[in-house]
């Protein structure tokens, strides 16, 4: 992916993060990208990554990525400020980035220190940055048109995602709402 000068950083979420995944998991990725090009981005990240992407209604999704969250660079601070959310920010495992896109991004969500006081950033490799902003400045219209033929085809499929102007999540299932509150039935006991 470092080859799209469009994405900014990518890291690993999710089970395989926390280093509990179990065969058959899938690789849940983050893409953060440059700004006013969620959709561009997407697209390509979806073409390029094809052939080890999770296929929708497969049983199986061991080894295959999972492009659950996109994330334009200009916003990065997610919403819904909870311990269920500063855990998945704070076990996210960055690759790489361009153009300090995590230390913007870790900026943006300093609130998880709130909920986990103890928490340190991990340091991440930094791709060399590239100009391509003749070419990214005149991208408005393609970006439309992404945007456009992409929402079009999720229309019939869209359940549990949120599909924001600056953020995409596509998560399968609402795990959130279940794992906060088996959380609090627990710190009652």
């Amino acid at each position: 992916l470092k080859i799209l000068p469009f994405v900014h950083m990518v890291g690993i979420s999710g089970a395989l993060a926390m280093g509990n995944s179990h065969s058959g998991d899938d690789i849940d990725l983050l893409v953060i990208t440059k700004a006013n090009l969620l959709w561009t981005t997407r697209f390509f990240v979806n073409v390029l990554l094809f052939p080890v992407k999770r296929k929708p209604g497969t049983k199986s999704s061991n080894n295959h990525a999972c492009l659950n969250l996109f994330l334009d660079e200009s916003d990065l601070k997610i919403k819904g400020q909870n311990i269920y959310q500063a855990h998945e920010i704070c076990q996210l495992k960055p690759l790489w980035q361009r153009n300090n896109a995590y230390s913007n991004f870790i900026k943006a969500n300093s609130w998880v220190k709130k909920y986990l006081p103890n928490w340190k950033a991990p340091s991440v490799a930094t791709s060399r940055s590239i100009d391509f902003s003749l070419i990214t400045s005149h991208l408005s219209l393609v970006e439309i048109f992404f945007k456009k033929l992409q929402l079009f085809y999720m229309k019939r499929k869209i359940s549990t995602e949120k599909v924001g102007e600056y953020q995409l999540f596509f998560h399968p299932a609402n795990t959130e709402e279940r794992v906060l509150k088996e959380y609090k039935k627990r710190i009652k006991s």
